[in-house]
């Protein structure tokens, strides 16, 4: 970081811009008496007016804590992200939220964002940082996908402890609460990368799996097994319903009983889907994906297979 426009106001008393963000506003760096330390933060403007009233500010508010013997610097995020993770697992003593997701928080905490920002100081953690813990989380980490890349739900999750964090320090007055606006998820572009469709190959070795899978589950003849063998069935038409249709998730789990229509005679039971929803309707009666698969001795373009 290099420093642009630097006005020292007093000796110890500097103001400046930071050369590594893409805002204007005004930074303050204060040099703390008989110590080789200093103190910088924002000063959250961009007008060097107000830069410069801030500053002097800062500085009277750090000789009254000298005198008063308080502590001059801040939190760092290290600091406060422990005291959020004591604070977790008391609420996961008492039942109020469970164990597991403390564990989650406190390895999300300790392996990621420590390393990341743990030696700044608590008012320093802002929209910088924020946004730019995406690519430093893939620059700096492995996932366990075949391509090793660290999944944007993964990052989503850590990110979502970091602004747990924030809203706790906010909560305990380390931070303004005007900061938390700057945290916001919604403005992230994280999104699930998209695989690669199925091969004709690919379908054929799961078709065949669950179909034995299934064959298996119906062999169980203990009680407890009834649930499971239920689920075995479902995924099993669950995954041929997908793939006939090329239904969508989202219009997967809108599908009623009444939108599959019946076959014409010498046609394949493909589902006639009408569907619903956004400001369109359409009608879907194909199989999915190119080529052809022989499944049972049928022969289905696409990568589908007929209903039985």
């Amino acid at each position: 970081m290099r420093m642009l426009n630097k006005q020292e106001l007093i000796p110890g008393l500097v103001i400046f811009q930071r050369s590594d963000v893409k805002h204007k506003e005004w930074y303050c760096r204060l040099k703390v008496p008989e110590q080789d330390k200093y103190k910088v933060f924002s000063l959250e403007t961009e007008i060097f007016n107000e830069a410069r009233i801030k500053a002097v500010k800062e500085e009277s508010r750090m000789q009254i804590k000298i005198e008063e013997g308080l502590p001059i610097f801040d939190k760092p995020f290290s600091a406060v992200a422990l005291e959020y993770s004591d604070f977790q697992k008391q609420r996961a003593d008492v039942g109020e939220i469970t164990l597991k997701r403390w564990e989650n928080e406190t390895g999300y905490i300790n392996k990621q964002l420590i390393p990341y920002c743990g030696n700044d100081q608590i008012t320093l953690v802002g929209e910088a940082k924020w946004k730019g813990y995406p690519l430093w989380r893939k620059s700096h980490g492995q996932g366990r996908s075949v391509d090793k890349r660290v999944s944007d739900w993964t990052i989503r999750a850590e990110m979502t402890a970091l602004r747990a964090i924030m809203l706790f320090a906010a909560d305990k007055q380390y931070i303004p609460d005007r900061n938390i606006r700057k945290f916001s998820l919604r403005k992230l572009k994280l999104g699930k990368p998209r695989g690669e469709a199925f091969t004709p190959e690919e379908y054929r070795m799961l078709y065949t799996h669950a179909r034995k899978w299934v064959i298996q589950g119906k062999d169980k003849k203990e009680e407890t097994n009834k649930e499971a063998r239920w689920y075995r069935q479902m995924f099993q038409h669950f995954m041929l319903i997908m793939t006939n249709t090329g239904l969508r998730p989202t219009e997967a789990r809108n599908l009623l009983r009444r939108d599959i229509g019946e076959p014409r005679i010498g046609e394949a039971r493909n589902l006639g889907k009408a569907m619903r929803g956004g400001s369109a309707s359409r009608e879907r009666e194909q199989g999915v994906g190119g080529g052809s698969v022989a499944v049972d001795g049928h022969c289905v373009e696409g990568v589908g297979h007929s209903l039985p």
